[in-house]
């Protein structure tokens, strides 16, 4: 691990302990300072009692920690612009490192008309799409009483692809459908300045309440993967803060093999399910990486890879594409 990306990870762990810290404190010191006052509003306060209400106040402490592991990092969790970008690259050359902020997200429902492309056609692929993405996606919540338990996820990782490669319009599907998915198409319309931040503060409160089942209009992270050097070292480290979406950008064939090996070798530690659709040939004239025409619902995760470190066939899974243009 380079210099820069230890001291990102160093920074990201300190910031969380210390709002891990700071919620604890408030879950434990309210509930104490409301006996305290209740105490004095009945006369029974002494300093003799102080003792005790010291012990007191550790134990909601000790208490307070349970549930405040799980809300915090999930308080602080960003977009993570080193493993995805929401441009698509223009090349397979190495793109310059940028600060580029995400897609808004927002979880209300967008009409699927205004959306998808008019022809049946281009309407089934969208529904594909969408049931490619939710199949296994399970409930992603935790019991209410037990917020150290792992999010309940049938399928944590699947990697998807166009049969026989993408087109223009097909990459104009995927961009609307993404857009779709993160919830840039409702936070577009929403209104003003007001009425979007009432929206993140809806997205963020519901990736902190970890009792409550993922909905189908929930957003998720979308992003292009970024064809430069540095993804894969950031990609051992990813960590979905929700549902994710990764686009595989015409990747070179090594370069998509070992970033599937990758997210497949870390899978079984995501709280929540990630997708990766490839877009293009992805590596011409190999047998190993060629989109299959199977059916995306009774897709497995890729849990093993071939002998030269590429997915199987059998640990591929295609998306049929439409067969007129819109």
């Amino acid at each position: 691990m380079n210099q820069p990306i230890q001291s990102a990870r160093r920074r990201t762990t300190w910031t969380e302990a210390l709002v891990i810290t700071v919620l604890t404190a408030g879950l434990a010191l309210v509930p104490a300072s409301l006996l305290i006052g209740l105490l004095h509003l009945l006369g029974l306060q002494s300093p003799a009692q102080w003792p005790g209400l010291v012990v007191l106040t550790g134990m909601l402490f000790a208490l307070g920690l349970i549930p405040a592991r799980r809300v915090g990092p999930a308080l602080i969790a960003r977009y993570d612009g080193d493993v995805m970008r929401v441009e698509a690259p223009t090349s397979t050359a190495a793109i310059r490192p940028e600060n580029i902020e995400p897609r808004a997200t927002d979880p209300a429902t967008t009409d699927l008309q205004t959306l998808a492309p008019g022809d049946s056609h281009s309407q089934a692929d969208w529904h594909r799409l969408q049931a490619w993405c939710f199949a296994g996606a399970g409930s992603g919540r935790s019991p209410l009483w037990q917020p150290w338990v792992a999010p309940q996820v049938e399928q944590r990782f699947t990697v998807g692809s166009f049969a026989g490669g993408m087109a223009a319009h097909d990459t104009g599907l995927i961009e609307r459908f993404s857009r779709y998915l993160d919830g840039s198409t409702q936070l577009d319309t929403a209104g003003g300045g007001l009425a979007r931040l009432l929206l993140r503060l809806r997205v963020k409160r519901n990736d902190c309440m970890w009792w409550r089942e993922r909905q189908a209009t929930d957003p998720w992270d979308c992003g292009y993967l970024a064809p430069q050097p540095a993804t894969l070292q950031h990609l051992r480290h990813f960590r979905p803060r929700r549902a994710t979406l990764l686009l595989a950008h015409e990747l070179p064939a090594t370069d998509l093999a070992a970033c599937i090996a990758t997210l497949n070798a870390n899978c079984h530690d995501f709280h929540h399910p990630v997708r990766l659709l490839v877009l293009g040939s992805a590596a011409p004239g190999n047998p190993d990486v060629a989109p299959l025409d199977v059916d995306p619902v009774s897709a497995r995760s890729p849990d093993r890879v071939s002998g030269n470190g590429l997915a199987s066939h059998d640990d591929w899974h295609s998306i049929t594409p439409r067969q007129e243009t819109p």
